[in-house]
């Protein structure tokens, strides 16, 4: 994902994807996703930030509802 410019599906606004391993060889990824700044009206505003465990960003649970074209 990295130099990937995802959207918010809810306002058009610019999200960050932040992911971390959980120890050397980890599959499982520690996801962040939010806004990059602060969005007055997002209908989805509830949802974010995101965060959990996943394998790839696709794979997090709820990402379907937040993700626009990247």
């Amino acid at each position: 994902m990295s130099g990937a410019h995802w959207s918010c599906s809810g306002c058009g606004g610019a999200l960050y994807v932040l992911s971390d391993t959980r120890g050397p060889g980890a599959a499982i990824r520690f996801w962040e996703v939010d806004h990059q700044a602060t969005v007055s009206a997002c209908p989805l505003a509830h949802l974010l930030p995101l965060r959990g465990t996943a394998t790839a960003l696709l794979a997090l649970t709820g990402i379907n509802q937040i993700l626009g074209r990247p």
